[in-house]
């Protein structure tokens, strides 16, 4: 609608520091899930059947009258009715493999298409909802699979979520098309929404009222952050020819600058879409002893935990959860043969994966190739020094001392590793993320490499679990 572009081309330019047009219209219509939100809860929990229609109408309409997104409306439609069909027809494993590869392939059609579409040459972005309904989708598939399966084959995880009752078709749409994480999440599992629809929200509105709103004011913290310096701390920014000659202390911290202003439009996302999901009543999980209702976290970023971890993992754990979640409990566990020594390789596969979800631009999988092997090289740092750090016996006279310089270098290594697997991501360009990374004289890549040869294949692995005996049985002595 020319209309509604002008009004937001006018508000990017005058008020949010020229923000792309997509990215405000993305904002305004999460701002408008609360408003639905409210009207959702109004639906009587005895009528379903009008919650799903709510849901499907709203994000419809709002893809296609706001971002007028007429193709890609119609592309998710096709690909959730697919999915329906193989759902309804296939079983087993044929069936969860068949949900996952039609998905995946769909969306790399969907991903090719999105970086035509930044040439300039079509309108062409509905990838951010495609990217959760693929995770709704091979989530749903795998958990009514195992709603057949032996219980005690299953992981806890998969105990909880697992299904027997094929949704119906307008139920499976509300769950794909929910309106308040229909663009940026979170995602979560079929049995979470059922708990959400049959919810009498009107017991718990007031208990989680203000915490949904309390998210929506993280955003606009967030926000501001982006529009405030969008423009100065940038990964693009590393690209010109004057920033070579600055100081290596000024690079570092450059980067990490760059990597929070980044990070923020996902904070701005995240934190709007969980504000309006909760207050919908998502994450209900029951009541209590007392007859208070019990909410799962549905949060899909701690943000402390990532902007200050210890270590690599912590990142992992705390960021993109509810893709982390997928890729961990449909791929990693179900998937992936296990075995002994299979773990790294395992891991090295997931991340690519995860590059491949998220499109074909180089700089993904450059991302996702580095960021498998941190995860390696957190496991194994962990393993070696961990011990060090809980053993009362090490440095006696010193151990305070020690524990805050341990804690002080890991999580500061941990930030500037995180910066720096982030560059090609938001470069896209191999090029490019060569000529960043080449200002830190590739550190991160060289550091991860050496240990886990180190510790996998130099004896590593034995020297430190000789030290760690040794001050075991220290310990043991002086008792």
């Amino acid at each position: 609608m020319y209309v509604v572009n002008q009004f937001l081309e006018n508000l990017s330019v005058n008020y949010l520091g020229g923000m792309q047009v997509d990215q405000v219209s993305s904002a305004i219509l999460m701002l408008l899930g609360y408003p639905l939100a409210h009207l959702f809860n109004l639906i009587p929990t005895t009528n379903p059947n009008s919650k799903h229609l709510f849901s499907i109408i709203s994000s419809l309409s709002l893809m296609i009258l706001v971002q007028e997104l007429y193709a890609g409306a119609v592309h998710l439609l096709f690909d959730a009715l697919v999915v329906y069909i193989l759902i309804k027809t296939l079983k087993g494993r044929v069936m969860t493999l068949s949900v996952f590869f039609f998905s995946m392939i769909h969306i790399s059609y969907s991903q090719y298409l999105r970086q035509i579409a930044e040439t300039g040459l079509v309108k062409y972005d509905h990838t951010g909802s495609h990217m959760i309904m693929v995770i709704k989708m091979t989530s749903l598939a795998f958990s009514i699979n195992d709603g057949y399966a032996d219980k005690e084959s299953l992981t806890r995880y998969q105990q909880k979520h697992a299904i027997r009752e094929i949704p119906s078709f307008i139920e499976y749409l509300g769950y794909l098309f929910f309106f308040p994480s229909f663009i940026a999440g979170p995602a979560f599992e079929m049995k979470t929404y059922r708990d959400m629809i049959q919810l009498d929200n009107k017991k718990v509105l007031n208990k989680r009222i203000g915490y949904g709103y309390l998210q929506m004011l993280y955003s606009f913290f967030w926000g501001y952050i982006f529009v405030k310096y969008s423009s100065v701390y940038m990964y693009k920014g590393m690209l010109k020819e004057d920033f070579k000659s600055y100081s290596m202390s000024y690079k570092i911290l450059y980067m990490y600058l760059s990597g929070i202003v980044y990070r923020s439009l996902y904070y701005v996302a995240w934190r709007m879409c969980e504000g309006a999901c909760i207050i919908c009543g998502l994450g209900f999980s029951g009541y209590n002893d007392n007859q208070e209702p019990i909410f799962n976290d549905i949060s899909n970023v701690h943000i402390l935990k990532v902007e200050f971890p210890i270590y690599f993992k912590e990142v992992l754990n705390n960021w993109n959860i509810g893709t982390n979640t997928w890729l961990r409990n449909c791929f990693y566990v179900r998937l992936l043969p296990k075995g002994k020594n299979s773990s790294g390789k395992a891991t090295l596969i997931t991340f690519l994966v995860s590059a491949w979800w998220h499109g074909f631009y180089p700089g993904y999988y450059l991302s996702f190739i580095l960021g498998g092997f941190m995860s390696n090289f957190s496991r194994i740092t962990y393993r070696m020094f961990n011990p060090f750090y809980q053993n009362p016996n090490f440095l006696p006279g010193f151990r305070r001392v020690f524990q805050v310089a341990y804690i002080a270098f890991t999580s500061l290594l941990c930030i500037h590793m995180f910066s720096f697997a982030g560059a090609p991501f938001v470069l896209l360009d191999i090029k490019r993320s060569f000529e960043v990374w080449s200002m830190f004289y590739y550190f991160t890549p060289i550091l991860v490499l050496f240990t886990i040869i180190y510790y996998d294949f130099m004896g590593g692995r034995r020297f430190f679990e000789k030290l760690h005996i040794k001050y075991k049985t220290s310990k043991d002595k002086s008792e």
